[in-house]
């Protein structure tokens, strides 16, 4: 038996509850593979015992920025499930919620500073190469 809940706390935990949990779990995959494919090929994109010293810090820094983009996502989902819980019974939720829109804004910033230092890193190789070098 479903506990009746009222006014907004019914809204909440039926469309902006789902959305924000769907929208943080579907990132986290996001960042996690995009970070585990940055240090799978992190040779072929940055050889880093022929790469300038900016390669390798623009390298370590997309790393370091897909990290706090996943900490970040993370600490959204929990925020939102706080919220989740303050709507079932029906205590204010707004904070909690707001919060996590903010993690998860903070993360997507992370995850996109982190997506132009990756990109950085490997024009930076390849203009680096030579044009008959694979």
């Amino acid at each position: 038996m479903e506990p009746e809940l009222s006014g907004y706390a019914a809204l909440f935990i039926k469309y902006a509850y789902v959305e924000t949990k769907e929208l943080g779990t579907h990132f986290l995959t996001v960042v996690i593979s995009v970070l585990v494919f940055s240090l799978a090929f992190s040779e072929k994109i940055v050889r880093f015992s022929d790469a300038r010293f900016l390669q390798q810090v623009l390298m370590i820094s997309a790393w370091c920025l897909m990290m706090a983009a996943i900490i970040a996502g993370g600490v959204g989902i929990v925020y939102n499930a706080m919220a989740g819980a303050e709507a079932l019974y029906e205590r204010e939720f707004a904070r909690s919620a707001h919060a996590a829109v903010i993690w998860l804004l903070i993360g997507g910033g992370c995850f996109f500073l982190g997506l132009i230092a990756l990109i950085g890193a490997a024009i930076g190789s390849a203009l680096q190469r030579p044009a008959n070098a694979a």
